[in-house]
């Protein structure tokens, strides 16, 4: 019974200089961050349009959506709520609609610290398209910087979308 008292306190002592490690990291990081990543399709670029721009249509290909729902402009702007399976709940803004060139989404509301705006930008080939979609991020709590730069990774969000829009697009 003894040495499982002491035992619990060691675990306890350790989670929380693990805790305070990681914020402390979290805190030296930059609460900025951006990055990139873009394909080729093979369809023309009005259709990678059409599938980017399609909101209500997206969980059926998007795997993360359960629902996306259209919500009251503000300001003139579209607001578009998408709920995901693990229960995540964000609106986003069409800040910038220039088809089939370029959009630009932010994401509004309450965030839990940290913001996002997606910007894609769609060029038109002569065997297709290409797309290019850069993530504009910042991340205000220093432990959530850090688990998304070492464990979740910046890019996971960007990286999923990618590939299922090239399974939506065929590629």
């Amino acid at each position: 019974m003894k040495n499982t008292g002491k035992i619990l306190v060691a675990v306890f002592i350790l989670l929380a200089v693990a805790l305070l490690v990681m914020v402390t990291i979290g805190l030296f990081l930059p609460a900025e961050h951006s990055y990139s990543r873009n394909v080729h399709f093979i369809v023309p670029a009005e259709e990678v349009w059409e599938v980017i721009y399609d909101f209500a249509s997206q969980p059926k290909w998007r795997e993360d959506l359960v629902d996306v729902k259209r919500l009251p402009d503000d300001e003139g702007k579209e607001i578009w709520r998408e709920t995901y399976k693990d229960g995540k709940v964000l609106n986003f803004e069409t800040t910038e609609a220039d088809p089939p060139l370029k959009l630009v989404r932010t994401i509004v509301g309450d965030v839990s610290g940290y913001q996002e705006k997606w910007e894609f930008r769609i060029t038109a080939l002569s065997n297709g398209g290409r797309i290019a979609i850069t993530v504009h991020g910042e991340i205000g709590n220093p432990l959530i910087r850090f688990l998304s730069r070492y464990v979740f990774g910046y890019d996971a969000s960007i990286s999923s979308y990618m590939q299922q829009l090239r399974k939506r697009l065929g590629k």
